[in-house]
């Protein structure tokens, strides 16, 4: 329109174009009783014209209450990729708003919580946290009456949600399946102080002892990458002796492993059956095909926000929460013991 200003659009502007109060506009954006559908539509139509978007910062600010929730993340893993993904999704359907801030390694957990408190979030989820617990809890401990959930890192602190799957049940289901190909010797490529090691090792070990073979366990060093699982592959082929099966750390680090055991021959699953971690979308490429546990991101990121809707209404924090693992995604690089 030719004759507006030039300057962002107001809801001043939208009431002029509806030809309704401007405390009309202010109740169809609030979403509350008070406007018709017909009314409701012509203000949708003007904003949309207009292109004017609501200002939720500030309605925040004037209520004192905030639809806005933080997030803190690492864009380390595809997994936590795919849980803010599905997070987003269900902030959309209830009316809330996403605020991201990054860690990096110039940019500490402190600094992106620090943004996501001066931009008044409502509650803070945090995904895969690295560090100590002490060091966790004293940041916590920053804003105690903001919210805090943490997703897929276990954390024994009461006055924090804790939301992630079953590891032990998880690599319980990878080991059950091998053995039921016939493999004995099942040896696991561990994650080393990445934020799931500690208790999907633990969950191999015991897995390895409820089918009696406690004394064939095997973890090897390793990471959290591909690059990781790469060095590890190499390792054994150059120590010349190989497992008929492996359980890695995650779906990365089984990645690779398959691709340096293709480069050098050694055959998936004839002569070493692999099992990945979080059935992330690339393990179903063809040439890959890793059979891998299921973590379900949807499923984790509907938990979360259930939990954060819960605690926004006044509930008190539940602790650690364990969510059922699987099922097994059973592809083509497992397959009966060799002999």
């Amino acid at each position: 329109m030719a004759d507006m200003p030039h300057r962002p659009p107001t809801m001043r502007d939208v009431a002029a174009l509806a030809g309704v109060s401007r405390s009309l506009v202010s109740t169809v954006f609030r979403g509350v009783p008070g406007a018709s559908e017909t009314t409701r539509a012509r203000v949708l139509s003007a904003a949309a014209e207009l292109g004017y978007r609501p200002d939720a910062r500030a309605r925040s600010l004037r209520s004192r209450t905030s639809r806005q929730i933080g997030i803190t993340l690492t864009a380390v893993h595809p997994f936590h990729v795919e849980v803010t993904e599905a997070l987003h999704e269900d902030a959309d359907l209830h009316g809330y708003q996403l605020a991201l801030s990054w860690t990096t390694k110039a940019r500490s957990l402190r600094q992106a919580v620090e943004m996501l408190l001066d931009q008044r979030c409502s509650a803070i989820i945090h995904i895969g946290p690295t560090g100590s617990e002490s060091d966790l809890a004293r940041l916590f401990d920053l804003a105690p009456d903001v919210p805090t959930i943490v997703v897929d890192r276990y954390l024994e602190l009461a006055s924090v949600d804790t939301l992630r799957v079953d590891d032990t049940a998880g690599l319980m289901l990878a080991v059950g399946h091998l053995v039921g190909l016939g493999h004995t010797d099942i040896w696991y490529v561990d994650g080393a102080e990445y934020v799931s090691a500690t208790p999907r090792r633990s969950g191999y070990l015991s897995a390895m002892a409820a089918f009696d073979l406690g004394q064939a366990t095997r973890v090897l060093p390793s990471g959290g990458t591909r690059a990781d699982g790469a060095a590890t592959a190499l390792a054994l082929i150059d120590d010349g002796a190989l497992p008929t099966a492996i359980v890695a750390y995650n779906d990365q680090v089984a990645f690779g492993v398959l691709d340096v055991f293709s480069r050098h021959g050694v055959r998936v699953p004839q002569d070493v059956s692999v099992v990945g971690f979080d059935n992330v979308p690339e393990a179903a490429l063809p040439h890959l095909d890793l059979t891998t546990v299921e973590q379900h991101a949807d499923r984790l990121a509907f938990a979360t926000s259930e939990v954060v809707r819960a605690r926004l209404d006044g509930a008190p924090p539940r602790g650690l929460q364990l969510l059922p693992p699987g099922p097994l995604i059973v592809r083509s690089s497992t397959a009966p013991r060799r002999t």
